[in-house]
């Protein structure tokens, strides 16, 4: 980018200075004959001095214009010194600038943001810009460049230097200009549409194609704008609806759709987050009033021109102008389905009868059923003996499919015929209830299979499941601490194998359709209408009203035998002064919006209770520090997010196990913790204090198994001190830990870890996006740690043998992960340090200024001790000293379990694999599933090696190669033909990338294949922004394809496209859909990929660059 033109006011100085120059060299001529008459002391005649004038105006014009380029070339030579200064300059604060940008993209991207395209122009701009710069200051700007023999100075040389270092300075100006992004970089990400909703299996029946065929004809007709499906609980209509709407937004029926749960106690603001969730609208707030939300959401929706908004489970007429949707003639182009289990709220929310559609989902005909059956149930019932019985129990189910598909799980690997017998007799029974929307043989099927279920563990945990709110995404780690307060699991000594045993119970309840599994990590899901059974098989022992938005504290006539209390997530703001429930175990508060506290007499009448979680975002509801005199049984106390005054009233709790203040902010220290000597579990992660810590609080915990300070943070002092770190030695029985140091001089360097067996530490700061709560066990975090690895605490070498998912991140000095020579390790000695990585499945390397490789060459070569059996992931991003090879083949060969490798802006690395030449026939890289390369400026091949005797890339299913600029291929032909398993090809914005798959093997011959190179899994290829790609391959008939699973091809922004590959028209049956910039064009048409490349692709002329028609002048 180059600055061009002088204003008229410079002209004239420069027409000035040249008269002057001009006068002045005539003088210093040193003429000594006599002067000779001149023209000027004639008598002047009034044409004379017109003339003179003119030629004086002419002659001052041609010295200006000739003296201005003179000027300026010949400061280029004297001034170059000055101007290569000046680019170093600019170079070191474009990169300062480029850094920033590049740490708030990463800030952006952890929110889901979408990036700007003016940004990532940008930032594509900048990298090429420092690139040549950088290759211009290193390959040449010598400040005394001679010419003939040393003899003079090389005048040419010097302006061209100088000319070059002065505009590539204008230009880091003007780049460092458009790098002040005013506004954001970033916009709020695509909201989540339809398609992010996971979906079961829908049963391919009849009966359910036959009801999807009328909703989509609905969904066509312009006359209908409600449809209303209806049918009995467990029948499958949230699963049909689910289908209905992906295939209504992938078929472009609209241009939007939304579907939201609304459930038995429907809550307005959740309903209306839902929505605008799903649309992408971000300006609702909890703080708002239910009308300004409404006003709001319907504003949005009507931005949308035709959008499809499906409401799940509605029990009542639900009033749509409150929630905000618009309907009818305030909005023609949106339509609404719901599912409901009553035909009543179908006729009462629909409109006019010709405006409306009502479809009925009944049960399965007996053949679907028995398919549906015998696919969940297995082969066993193909034998003689059970054929019979297996079908009588079958029609009990009475053609539903979750009674189906429960039972059929239940019975599932049994092949006694007494069982199912048994099972068929308990099917025939009449068992009346009274669920309403639940069918009597929904209800004996759910019985059955609870009735089947092998161990009373597994029946509590069920139980257990329906005390959380219909939908509610139930947290395993939940029933790990209710359960171990109620006792519900037998045979465990600590909460590790309380934690195991939770898992397998729920892992079976899943297997026998009794639960759900949940999108969100660790958490599990119960169906609504299993959970309305397993309320009634327990309501003789539990009350249960979670979830139902009650303001009042309910009715209950007796609770005498009850021991379990459910009233989460309500509206409650007043308690009972005295609540009498002698037999009480757990009792569950959490979560009441309403500011409320407890009666210093609200828990005396409950002796037994085991459980009780209050948690909440308001002030601490126990008010009295006698609250708990009568509590000798509670074991499990919840307390996350409450705000504390004092904690006087937990040191009564002397048999408590399990104490979560997840959350929770102190205002003095909670010493009362110390009296809890039979604590097992202590959370305190991300609590809030304003004053230290004490160790005295941790040292008497003896029997702590579990203690989790992650995250704790404070206004005024660092957290934890140095005592608290020490004290977690004196914690025998201690197994999990999780912390986060913010100083590593916290850990005095004597200091050793105790013998942990799951722990997430993170030491230091992180810059990027650090680790949370959620991160994999046995995680080591280390942030701007000063030093290498052999300066760093002794304890960090003893707890690296259990890591297993290491990051370091900014530890500026460090050079190699393991360093031999700096260890003064021996390679005879074989020492255990070697070993330390050795359980090592996931490393990240981040933002290491002097990194230069994984292992140091000695470690390599002098030692066998030092490999990576188990890592199966490998992360290195910014690390600007990393040169040459990531990894070479002596490391490279202890890798034999790798499947995951992302490289991201190194700047300097020219290989990513070194195969070698002594490991002929060893299969490397075999285990390689996800490869991402990305902004590596000087890599010049993906796979360099002779053939695919060292490479096996039989596993690789994705590949993404972005930026990187020196790239001319991606496969040689021996590696192409064995990617079987590739599903995904994305290489974008690689200036001298040629072709995909190279048309000769090693840049040699060019290699005849007599076969067809078939990419049998490959899905989607994307080809953007490449400015000198010929095809994807150019080897004509000698390489033939095939890419029979082929469904997207993208090419976007590759001018120099003239061919594909060898093709015929039946290379691509699967071909769904061609992009070619940002247009669609569907149907091949018949032709193969390379008429239609030919056909619909047009060669586009590159991209004009700046010429300067003065760099011949002089």
């Amino acid at each position: 980018m180059k600055r061009v033109g002088n204003t008229w006011s410079s002209s004239l100085e420069h027409a000035k200075l040249s008269k002057d120059k001009a006068y002045s060299l005539g003088k210093q001529t040193g003429d000594d004959h006599p002067p000779a008459k001149n023209v000027a002391d004639e008598p002047r005649t009034p044409v004379n001095m017109t003339l003179l004038g003119a030629l004086i105006s002419i002659g001052g014009s041609v010295a200006g214009v000739l003296v201005q380029p003179v000027g300026r070339q010949v400061g280029y030579v004297f001034h170059r010194v000055k101007y290569i200064a000046d680019l170093q300059e600019q170079v070191q604060n474009l990169e300062a600038q480029r850094k920033d940008v590049l740490d708030s993209i990463d800030a952006a991207t952890r929110n889901r943001e979408e990036i700007l395209q003016i940004v990532k122009n940008w930032i594509d701009k900048v990298n090429g810009f420092i690139l040549q710069a950088k290759e211009f200051l290193q390959g040449g700007t010598n400040v005394n460049q001679k010419c003939l023999n040393g003899w003079f100075p090389d005048l040419v040389t010097r302006r061209r230097l100088g000319k070059e270092a002065k505009n590539k300075a204008e230009e880091a100006k003007e780049l460092g200009k458009e790098g002040k992004f005013s506004n954001s970089i970033s916009k709020p990400a695509p909201p989540l549409g339809i398609e992010s909703i996971p979906s079961e299996q829908r049963v391919p029946y009849a009966s359910r194609n036959l009801a999807m065929t009328n909703v989509m004809e609905a969904l066509i007709d312009n006359k209908i704008n409600f449809i209303g499906i209806h049918g009995i609980g467990g029948i499958g209509k949230t699963t049909l609806v689910k289908e209905i709407g992906k295939k209504a937004k992938s078929d472009k029926f609209f241009d939007d759709v939304v579907m939201v749960v609304v459930s038995q106690n429907p809550d307005i603001k959740n309903i209306q987050g839902q929505i605008a969730s799903m649309l992408g609208l971000t300006r609702l707030t909890d703080q708002q009033r239910e009308i300004e939300r409404a006003s709001m959401l319907c504003a949005r929706l009507k931005d949308v021109k035709k959008i499809l908004v499906i409401l799940d489970d509605v029990w009542a007429k639900l009033n749509l102008a409150a929630v905000g949707i618009p309907f009818g003639d305030d909005h023609q182009g949106c339509k609404i389905i719901i599912t409901t289990r009553r035909k009543q709220v179908c006729n009462s929310m629909g409109m006019e009868r010709l405006k409306t559609k009502i479809v009925h989902l009944g049960v399965l005909h007996e053949k679907d059923s028995w398919d549906l059956f015998k696919k969940n149930v297995g082969d066993v019932v193909d034998s003689n003996v059970l054929t019979v019985i297996a079908n009588e129990v079958c029609k009990e189910c009475g053609g539903l499919p979750i009674a189906l598909v429960t039972v059929a799980s239940a019975m599932k690997g049994k092949d006694d015929p007494t069982l199912w017998d048994e099972a068929a007799r308990e099917l025939r029974k009449s068992m009346p209830t009274n669920i309403e929307g639940v069918d009597q043989h929904v209800y004996k099927c759910l019985k059955l299979s609870y009735d089947y279920l092998q161990d009373e563990e597994a029946k509590a945990c069920f139980l257990l499941c329906s005390l959380f709110p219909e939908d509610h995404d139930i947290l395993i780690e939940d029933l790990v601490r209710y359960g171990m307060g109620l006792r519900v699991f037998k045979k465990v000594d600590t909460m590790h194998e309380a934690r195991g045993r939770a898992k397998s119970v729920t892992s079976n309840l899943i297997d026998s359709c009794l639960l759900l599994t949940s999108d969100k990590r660790d958490c599990i899901k119960m169906h609504d209408v299993v959970r309305d059974v397993a309320i009634d098989i327990g309501s003789e022992k539990y009350f249960v009203r979670a979830g139902c938005n009650l303001n009042d504290w309910p009715k209950i006539e007796s609770l005498d035998q009850c021991i379990g209390i459910s009233l989460m997530r309500n509206q409650i703001s007043l308690l009972p002064e005295v609540l009498e429930c002698p037999k009480l175990q757990i009792l569950l508060l959490q979560y009441n919006k309403n500011k409320w506290s407890c009666s210093h007499e609200f828990f005396s009448r409950m002796n037994a209770l085991s459980v009780l979680d209050l948690s909440q975002r308001l002030d601490n509801p126990i008010r009295s520090s006698d609250a708990f005199n009568n509590q000798a049984c509670l074991r499990t106390l919840v307390l996350d997010g409450i705000k504390f005054g004092d904690t006087k009233f937990l040191g009564q709790l002397k048999m408590l196990e399990v104490l979560s203040l997840r959350h929770a902010c102190f205002s003095e220290a909670p010493n009362d913790i110390r009296e809890l000597t039979n604590l097992r579990l202590l959370d305190m992660t991300e609590s809030r204090h304003e004053f230290p810590i004490p160790a005295a609080m941790v040292l008497p915990l003896f029997h702590l198994e579990e203690l989790y300070l992650f995250g704790i943070a404070s206004l005024s002092i660092a957290y934890p001190a140095v005592e608290v770190v020490v004290a977690l030695r004196s914690l025998p029985r201690l197994k999990l830990l999780t912390i986060s140091i913010p100083d590593i001089a916290y850990i005095p360097k004597d200091f050793v870890f105790p013998e942990l067996e799951s722990f997430i530490i993170f030491i230091g700061k992180s810059s990027i996006d650090g680790p949370n709560e959620d991160c994999s066990p046995n995680y080591l975090g280390l942030g701007n740690l000063v030093g290498t690895m052999v300066n760093w605490s002794k304890w960090l070498k003893m707890v690296l043998n259990r890591v297993t998912h290491l990051r370091i991140e900014n530890c500026f000095e460090l050079e190699y992960l393991i360093n031999t020579e700096e260890w003064g390790i021996s390679s005879q000695a074989q020492p255990r340090d070697l070993q330390s990585l050795f359980n090592l499945e996931e490393l990240g390397l981040v933002k290491l200024d002097s990194f230069k490789g994984i292992c140091a060459a000695s470690a390599l070569t002098t030692s066998s001790w030092v490999c990576f059996p188990k890592l199966r992931r490998l992360d290195v991003c910014e690390c600007p000293s990393l040169s040459t090879v990531l990894l070479p083949f002596n490391l490279l060969q202890r890798l034999q379990h790798l499947e995951w490798l992302w490289v991201g802006e190194c700047e300097k690395l020219e290989q990513v694999f070194d195969f070698g030449s002594e490991g002929e026939g060893m299969k490397l890289l075999s285990s390689l599933r996800d490869l991402y390369l990305m902004k590596l400026p000087r890599l010049k091949h993906l796979l360099n090696c002779s053939s695919r005797q060292h490479v096996q890339l039989c596993n690789l299913r994705s590949l993404y190669v972005d930026t990187c600029d020196k790239l001319k291929y991606v496969f040689q032909p021996s590696i192409a033909e064995a990617l079987h398993q590739l599903e995904s090809l994305s290489v974008m914005d690689c200036e001298k990338m040629e072709e995909i798959v190279a048309a000769k093997q090693n840049e040699g011959h060019e290699e005849k294949v007599d076969y067809k190179m078939v990419f049998k899994s490959l899905k989607e290829i994307c080809l953007i922004d490449l400015p000198n790609l010929s095809g994807f391959c150019t080897g004509g008939d000698d390489f033939p394809f095939d890419w029979p699973s082929l469904e997207q091809l993208v090419v976007k922004e590759c001018p120099k496209m003239k061919t594909f590959a060898a093709t015929t028209s039946d290379s691509t049956p699967n071909l769904k859909e061609v992009v070619l910039d940002d247009e669609f064009v569907i149907p091949l048409q018949g032709m193969d990929l390379n008429q239609y490349v030919q056909t619909h692709i047009i060669s586009k002329p590159p991209k004009a660059r700046d010429t300067d028609t003065s760099e011949n002048e002089i």
